[in-house]
Order: structure tokens, then C-alpha cells, then sequence
């Protein structure tokens, strides 16, 4: 261990002591010249550190920039900053609110429209139920006349009991024939019938949706007013 050697700085070599006041430039890195000098004259530069502990008294630190000092604000501006704030601020939360107004109208518009159209489907199935109800109603009317008239053949027939057979025969026909119109009337009336049905279901379906749509309008109202 020599006299340049100490346990303290980590078994470092230090710079000589026999510089007086010269510059130490180590001939590693002598051949690198400085790109930039340090600017004392800059509010932020940092002297010769004070660590002697660590640093040669002739060994002067880099300069360290910190970030530079912040602008001092004076009482009487504060209520400038705060008007630029608030301004700010009142600008973005108008901004917010137009566009959520916008989105109001938007969805009120859409629901408009789709009540509309929901009141005019419902219109147009009203109306065709009423035709199949009438259509049913008339079928209904025919079907019972009908009935009636095979009633007062058969009662013609059991009572005249005609003895020949063509005369049967020809009955039989018209009762078959009969009979076939009334199976054929009756399996009219079922899909009619049916038809009737399904239209009273997309009337309750259209209703549900209508009622739906009511709700949402009038959720969207009670929060809007709140």
C-alpha cells in the first residue's frame, strides 16, 4: 500500500498532491477534449463540491443542472390563474354537457322514431285483426246455416223416407258432398283461427315493446330532470 493508496476511497488511486493548482487530466482520457465548459454563470450551476471526504480539494465535480426554479407567482396573480382555471374548466364541463345533451336528443329522437314505427305496425295488425275477426265471424254465420240446412235434410230424409234407391243414392251424394264442404269450411275456420292467434301474439309482442319503450322514456326523463 503507498501514500496514494487508502482504505477509505475504496483502494482508489488518487490524484497526486504535488499538482499546485494545475488541472488533472488523466492520460486515459486526455486525448477527449470537453465539448462544453460548464457555464458558472448559469442560476442552477453547482460549485466545487464541499465533500472533501470523497473529492481532492483541487478536484472540482461536474456541474449539476437540477431542473430550473419555478416562476415566483405573487398574491395578486393567484386570482388570474384562478380565472384561467376556472375558465378552463368551465369550458371542458360545457363541452361534457353539450355533448351529452346531444346524446339526449339523439336517443330521444330514436325513440321517437321507433315509437312511431311501433305505432304504426300495431295500427296495421289492429286492422287485420279486425278483418280476420270479421272473416271469422262471417264463416262462423255460413257454417251455422249450413249446419242448419244439413239438419232439415237429414230431417227431410228420416221423415219422407223415400223407398226408391236412386233417390237415396242421390241423397247420400249430396250428404257426402255436404258433409266434405263442411269438413273442408271447418279446416278453413282452424287456419283462420290460427292466423287470428298469431296475430293477437305480435300484438302482445308489439305491446310489450311499446310498454319497454315507454319505461325507458320515462327513466330517461326522471334521471334528465334530476
Amino acid at each position: 500500500m503507498n501514500h496514494n493508496t487508502n482504505i477509505h476511497f475504496g483502494n482508489r488511486t488518487l490524484i497526486p498532491h504535488d499538482l499546485h493548482g494545475r488541472v488533472y487530466q488523466d492520460p486515459a482520457v486526455s486525448i477527449v477534449p470537453h465539448p462544453f465548459p460548464p457555464n458558472r454563470a448559469h442560476p442552477t450551476f453547482e460549485g466545487p463540491s464541499r465533500d472533501e471526504h470523497h473529492y481532492h480539494h483541487h478536484q472540482n465535480r461536474p456541474p449539476v443542472y437540477h431542473q430550473p426554479p419555478r416562476p415566483v407567482l405573487h398574491s395578486h396573480h393567484d386570482h388570474v390563474l384562478n380565472r384561467r382555471r376556472d375558465s378552463h374548466f368551465d369550458a371542458v364541463l360545457e363541452g361534457f354537457m353539450e355533448s351529452q345533451r346531444k346524446t339526449s336528443r339523439d336517443i330521444e329522437t330514436k325513440l321517437e322514431f321507433t315509437r312511431y314505427e311501433l305505432d304504426g305496425r300495431l295500427g296495421e295488425l289492429s286492422t287485420q285483426i279486425e278483418r280476420v275477426e270479421s272473416r271469422c265471424l262471417d264463416m262462423e254465420e255460413d257454417l251455422k246455416k249450413q249446419g242448419e240446412a244439413i239438419e232439415d235434410n237429414r230431417r227431410a230424409i228420416h221423415f219422407t223416407k223415400v223407398s226408391t234407391k236412386e233417390m237415396d243414392n242421390h241423397l247420400d251424394e249430396k250428404i257426402t258432398s255436404l258433409d266434405n264442404n263442411l269438413d273442408g269450411t271447418t279446416k278453413s275456420l282452424n287456419s283462420i283461427t290460427a292466423v287470428a292467434h298469431q296475430a293477437k301474439r305480435e300484438v302482445a309482442e308489439v305491446t310489450l315493446k311499446r310498454g319497454n319503450v315507454t319505461r325507458q322514456c320515462l327513466h330517461w326523463w326522471k334521471g334528465k330532470n334530476k
